[in-house]
């Protein structure tokens, strides 16, 4: 089969908005970064306020204040293009086929908080040419290129609706050197060499590291974003092909929410690395993932 090209982007190399720890580019947030996380108490329920407190009305300021109690501080810039976004995802989630995700709060903090938060713990700087496997409605790749509009970003994404969906989004909010590839992703499929790739995915590390076959050279990342049970995947994990290189875990502030940002590092690829990588469990779609679910 041969590789399809998801598009190759032209902007400047990684690089964060802002914050301590951003790239030169970046600019300052003063003392807390954009994306910046921490460990809270639980004053919220699965996105939902404790104490029969009436949820929040949506509006720009509403969001901008949900995300910095959730431990994301957005550029004024930045806080209006996620409320643009925001407002096409409610117009667009027709039978929630987006995301099953319907409450405001409880998407501002399992969707773009969950996301937005993961620049920070990269201090800004992300691997470009980054791939988001699984994307669905732009978890996390959207929310990264928001965040870091100079990260060159593919969003790999084969249901037609959502394709459609995330290139409307790129259209209306004016997003450079973002695409689209439309397409399941196989060791066969997606054959762009990538710097990274990224995925809130369900599926397994063990399963979805065969997918990165040809795009994943040595030294490049694979980035998983894990909910509290991924320490049985690392205690089981054998490879010698990738070493991991990062295991962080953390809380959302303010949250019940324990995740767990995993990286891991390739360090061979054996000779035809994509022949001997496929086997048809490849032929799945990527389920991108309601963090609820995890």
């Amino acid at each position: 089969m041969k590789g399809r090209n998801p598009g190759k982007g032209s902007g400047p190399g990684p690089g964060g908005q802002g914050g301590r720890g951003a790239g030169p580019r970046g600019q300052s947030q003063g003392p807390r970064q954009q994306g910046q996380a921490g460990r809270g108490q639980g004053a919220f329920r699965h996105g939902k306020p404790q104490g029969g407190a009436p949820s929040i009305k949506p509006s720009k300021p509403a969001l901008g204040q949900l995300l910095a109690r959730y431990g994301v501080h957005l550029q004024p810039q930045t806080l209006d293009q996620l409320w643009a976004y925001h407002q096409l995802l409610r117009e667009h989630n027709h039978d929630q086929d987006l995301t099953r995700l319907i409450g405001f709060d409880t998407i501002a903090q399992r969707h773009y908080a969950d996301c937005m938060i993961l620049h920070g713990l990269m201090k800004g700087r992300w691997p470009s040419p980054l791939v988001d496997v699984g994307t669905g409605a732009g978890f996390p790749g959207m929310m990264i290129k928001l965040m870091s509009p100079s990260t060159r970003i593919v969003l790999a994404e084969p249901r037609p609706r959502r394709v459609q969906f995330l290139e409307m989004v790129i259209r209306e909010l004016g997003l450079k050197d973002i695409t689209v590839f439309g397409h399941k992703v196989t060791s066969r499929s997606l054959t762009q060499p990538f710097a990274a790739t990224i995925t809130r995915a369900f599926e397994t590390v063990e399963k979805t590291l065969p997918r990165f076959g040809s795009a994943l050279g040595v030294g490049g990342q694979a980035i998983f974003m894990k909910g509290p049970k991924a320490a049985e995947e690392v205690a089981q994990f054998q490879s010698d092909e990738y070493r991991i290189i990062r295991n962080h875990a953390y809380r959302i502030p303010n949250t019940i929410q324990d995740r767990v940002l995993l990286i891991l590092e390739r360090t061979r690829v054996p000779e035809k690395a994509a022949a001997s990588a496929y086997d048809a469990d490849q032929e799945r779609d990527v389920a991108p993932s309601d963090p609820d679910d995890a």
